[in-house]
């Protein structure tokens, strides 16, 4: 059983795709039900009728995680595979929120999947062979962590004032999640649960769906032949998902960061602070106690 979260679209569809045709019983946990059943109809034309199993799932409220995620541990007695894929990525003037009022990147990207993979975990440890994988990005590099800032819109807008990046909270989350699997890997040692973080290269992907919009025709002109030439295809950045998925090569290796389907370096020093994981995982803990 491989449980994937954004699988309706983009590299979380394609992760799908090749699982269901190794013959995996496929989770799709996504938010919009009808693109799901769309992606599971375009599925099963390469792969016929394929084990493809859809949940709603939106990760920017709390309670609608708590829910799949128990209905997912009411529905199945082992989970072997959990990525964490989704993502979304707003321009950085948007006032977007959750419903639980966090800032949109850090509630969507970090904080629902942490309460998702916690809910889940003592069933995919009671898996034999079980692996967490956490779809991250290099992006991580221009991330910082500001505990003040994080759990507040207003704060982070504050903070937007003094960033050069063009989208710094997006850069926060996938920091966040490398974190995350920082902090798994410490609490799941000696378990037999590996934790695999993945870099997949700059994708074209529904990712990109609020933030062009907000570009003007001469930027969008000059954006998408560049697109068109550099960046890769779903299919080309599930690649890595897919590995870290199913690769003998990773048995017994209970942690990596990985990038091309191999081994990377994190690209930041803050994304090997150990201490500032455990913070990061205490922190988020304490946001989501009513919904544990």
């Amino acid at each position: 059983v491989v449980v994937i979260t954004g699988a309706n679209s983009g590299i979380g569809k394609e992760t799908a795709r090749e699982l269901a045709k190794r013959g995996a019983v496929v989770v799709l946990a996504c938010r919009n039900k009808s693109a799901a059943q769309e992606a599971v109809k375009d599925i099963r034309t390469t792969t016929g009728d394929g084990d493809l199993i859809i949940f709603d799932l939106d990760l920017a409220n709390l309670s609608s995680v708590k829910e799949c995620a128990n209905k997912i541990i009411e529905k199945f007695q082992h989970i072997d595979v959990l990525i964490n894929n989704a993502g979304v990525a707003y321009p950085s003037d948007s006032d977007v929120v959750t419903s639980d009022g966090y800032e949109i990147h850090f509630g969507v990207n970090h904080l629902g999947h942490f309460l998702f993979t916690n809910i889940l975990l003592e069933r995919i440890k009671e898996t034999q062979g079980s692996r967490i994988i956490i779809v991250s990005s290099s992006l991580h590099k221009h991330g910082v962590i500001d505990f003040e800032t994080l759990s507040s819109p207003e704060k982070s807008k504050e903070l937007l004032k003094n960033r050069k990046h063009r989208n710094p909270f997006y850069s926060d989350s996938k920091l966040c999640n490398i974190l995350h699997g920082q902090e798994l890997k410490r609490r799941l040692a000696g378990t037999g649960t590996g934790v695999y973080v993945l870099f997949p290269g700059f994708v074209y992907t529904g990712l990109f769906r609020y933030s062009l919009p907000k570009y003007n025709w001469i930027q969008k002109l000059c954006f998408l032949p560049i697109a068109y030439l550099f960046l890769r295809s779903p299919k080309q950045g599930a690649q890595t998902s897919v590995y870290c998925a199913v690769s003998k090569e990773l048995n017994g290796i209970p942690f990596g960061i990985l990038k091309d389907c191999k081994m990377a370096e994190v690209l930041s020093p803050l994304a090997s602070d150990e201490s500032l994981a455990t913070q990061l995982w205490n922190f988020s803990a304490s946001l989501v106690e009513k919904f544990s």
